[in-house]
């Protein structure tokens, strides 16, 4: 079956013939109440000959085609019908046509969108400039906005006209940027005007040594230290912390190499289907700074969804897809640095896999345009690549929410520690001076204090299977630590 296939995106089919002969309306991102019932009703007035309303496997995504008997007849129901309201939702219409790929040059990136602007108030003030393919506004999970969005002309012609007609154009006094999208364009992070020596680099070749990187990076001042962690097989594990002994030594590395292309697919172990990641040193943060940006994050991923990355994961793929196909799917969205694809042990006829982009926009534009994507009517399904800390915080969260609903213990109820509760808080004592600055928050004046405080907050919202493993990682310990003073727990000062 994979011979069929073809590297483009005719592959990106229904799987049905007569949804490719018949003239066919694509709805994406549906409501996930959307029903059959729902849609036929919705084109009751229309001469429609079959209805197709799916669901992806993990409920995330609903989406449907109507096949209709006419041009003639699909085309008035995009006109009157496009935008209509289903669930809460708009319903957001286009012709289905393969040959039609999902972003390329009559593409363009929108940003600013005030929150209460819809799809169809975009394509409104879009229409002027030519045809519109499609156009979304892009949502979270409880449908707010995120205040960019996407619109599809059919020509390069009007998307020029969209881009230069809308230079200072705001709605609201919110200014609307317009820009053509560009998979291959790069995030430029310039620093700010600091006094700092201590860089974060990445994005060097995997069998780079120490002595390599001084080398590489001495030419623009002394270096008096780099710390260069190593793996188990003593391979380096992908990035380190160079410290310059002038302030203009480390401007001057990342003025120069920031951002650049330093290294060939060869040398940093990249296939010809890869893009090369540029080089990358920037300043490098304190660890008060990593500690409130964990904590952050913690807090935005927890209440917000996780936060939006270059890597994605890949799941619901046919087995009888290979890795080049796929990757031809991938490739449309924006460049890619690195991608795997594997046998979905939980379902022997799907694969799953990883997709880094070069850049988090194009990274965004995947997550929002795979929804369209059929692969051999599976739909393809990417989320947000997730790192094992930021899996150990929802893991905490859910530990604290469910201790917390079934009433197993409350912080005020903590009289005496148990003998795993007296090791708990021997383990927070050890490595409590690195918070003493911390101690004027939690109205504590030593560390005997701090940690008690502390081993009651772990105590509420943890498991003893949990404890025991904080007590052993003091990594993780610290963690908790983190959240805790950041108020991941909503801690409450004792009066």
């Amino acid at each position: 079956m994979s011979s069929e296939l073809t590297s483009s995106l005719k592959n990106l089919n229904i799987n049905s013939e007569e949804k490719k002969k018949q003239p066919t309306i694509h709805c994406g991102d549906l409501s996930l109440k959307t029903t059959t019932a729902d849609i036929k009703d919705l084109f009751k007035d229309y001469n429609v000959l079959n209805t197709f309303v799916k669901k992806t496997p993990n409920g995330q995504y609903c989406y449907a085609f109507i096949v209709f008997a006419s041009e003639k007849e699909m085309e008035k129901a995009i006109k009157d019908l496009n935008y209509s309201v289903l669930h809460g939702k708009e319903v957001i219409m286009c012709k289905y046509d393969p040959a039609v790929k999902i972003h390329g040059e009559g593409n363009i990136f929108v940003s600013g969108i005030p929150s209460t602007m819809k799809a169809s108030d975009l394509n409104s003030m879009f229409s002027e400039f030519g045809d519109i393919i499609t156009c979304k506004i892009a949502t979270d999970a409880n449908g707010k906005s995120k205040n960019y969005g996407f619109v599809k002309y059919r020509t390069i012609e009007a998307a020029n006209k969209a881009v230069e007609g809308c230079i200072g154009f705001k709605v609201d006094d919110n200014l609307i940027r317009v820009e053509h999208y560009d998979p291959k364009k790069k995030i430029r992070n310039s620093e700010k005007k600091q006094v700092f020596t201590n860089c974060f680099v990445k994005n060097f070749p995997p069998s780079y040594t120490e002595e390599d990187l001084r080398m590489l990076l001495e030419v623009y001042g002394e270096i008096t230290d780099i710390y260069f962690p190593l793996k188990e097989n003593g391979n380096s594990v992908g990035f380190a912390c160079v410290n310059f002994k002038k302030p203009e030594s480390a401007t001057k590395a990342i003025e120069e190499c920031h951002d650049k292309q330093l290294f060939t697919k060869e040398e940093m172990g990249k296939s010809d289907l890869f893009e090369v990641e540029n080089f990358y040193i920037v300043k490098s943060d304190k660890r008060k700074s990593r500690i409130e940006s964990i904590a952050d994050d913690s807090v935005s991923s927890l209440a917000m969804g996780p936060k939006l990355k270059r890597n994605l994961y890949i799941k619901n793929v046919p087995a009888f897809f290979n890795e080049k196909e796929v990757l031809n799917v991938l490739s449309e969205f924006g460049s890619i640095t690195d991608f795997h694809l594997s046998v979905d042990h939980t379902s022997s006829d799907k694969l799953y896999g990883c997709v880094c982009y070069s850049t988090v926009e194009e990274a965004a534009v995947a997550l929002e345009m795979s929804k369209q994507v059929l692969l051999d009517g599976n739909q393809l399904e990417l989320s947000i690549y997730r790192s094992k800390r930021e899996r150990e915080i929802e893991s905490a969260k859910r530990d604290a929410i469910s201790i917390k609903n079934h009433g197993l213990v409350k912080e005020d109820e903590i009289k005496e520690f148990s003998e795993q509760d007296k090791r708990l808080n021997a383990a927070v004592l050890s490595i409590s001076k690195n918070y003493e600055k911390d101690f004027g928050k939690l109205n504590v004046v030593d560390s005997k204090e701090f940690s008690d405080k502390i081993t009651r907050k772990i105590l509420s919202v943890t498991n003893i299977s949990k404890r025991e493993a904080l007590i052993e990682d003091k990594s993780s310990l610290m963690l908790y630590i983190d959240m805790t003073l950041k108020g991941v727990f909503n801690f409450k000062e004792e009066k």
